[in-house]
């Protein structure tokens, strides 16, 4: 019976979507798409309907074939707006002869973010991003240590091309107060294929940090644009004993 339940998977918020394939069956065969077909995909409010993101074949970002089809990934200036909650999506096919179906419906949640700028709070190889990564404990008004990632897609070394860009940011769960920030734009990250090296920052960068567990992302940019969160996982800052009055 249509349409069938699909699970759109998590989305998070200032990323780009991942581009998602699906199989669609009709008797336990793959459904055959008539030339002709033109499709669209909406995620929407399950309170208001309102419409939050589209993908559709006018603009090329869905691909039909026969027994399936597939959703480009969306910038992330689409999702950059998103209210962390659980909407629903729907996936319909007009054919040329005008009949119109839906075939896919189902859940897709939109996670909050950690790294992203203060007025915009944000499935690789079959396992979704971002990949839970402790950050480690710091002592308040210490120098932090150099932390080496290592960034798999698959099992083999993630590649990363040439431009690509990095933010690390921690910051607090209940404020979204930011703590702590490294960047590829001041040099404090370095980006490598297969992984990712955060450069100590000074003392006076945990100097006025209050002791508590903060939330910690990475994330990468594209020069295409594709933003997408690898890591997350929680950062620590001690008290200090040996201090400065």
């Amino acid at each position: 019976m249509l349409p069938a339940f699909f699970d759109f998977g998590p989305l998070h918020r200032g990323d780009s979507t991942t581009a998602l394939a699906v199989v669609m069956e009709s008797g336990g065969e793959p459904a055959f798409i008539a030339a002709g077909a033109t499709a669209r995909c909406q995620i929407r409010d399950l309170i208001t309907g309102g419409l939050l993101l589209e993908w559709s074949t006018a603009d090329d970002s869905i691909l039909l074939v026969d027994g399936g089809a597939l959703l480009q990934p969306l910038p992330p200036r689409l999702t950059n707006g998103l209210r962390p909650d659980q909407y629903q999506a729907e996936l319909e096919i007009s054919e040329s002869s005008g009949l119109r179906r839906s075939w896919l419906r189902g859940p897709i949640t939109v996670m909050a973010d950690v790294a992203g700028s203060a007025t915009g709070l944000d499935d690789i190889g079959g396992s979704p991003t971002p990949v839970y990564f402790d950050f480690g404990t710091f002592l308040r008004g210490d120098s932090t240590w150099p932390i080496a990632v290592v960034i798999n897609l698959g099992d083999a070394p993630a590649w990363l091309a040439a431009g690509a860009s990095a933010l690390c940011q921690a910051r607090d769960p209940k404020t979204d107060a930011l703590v702590l920030a490294w960047s590829t734009a001041d040099g404090s990250i370095l980006l490598v294929d297969g992984g990712a090296l955060l450069h100590e920052l000074p003392p006076a960068a945990t100097e006025d940090a209050s002791p508590a567990q903060l939330s910690c992302e990475l994330e990468i940019t594209e020069s295409t644009g594709r933003r997408r969160t690898w890591l997350r996982g929680p950062l620590t800052i001690a008290g200090d004993v040996a201090r400065g009055e």
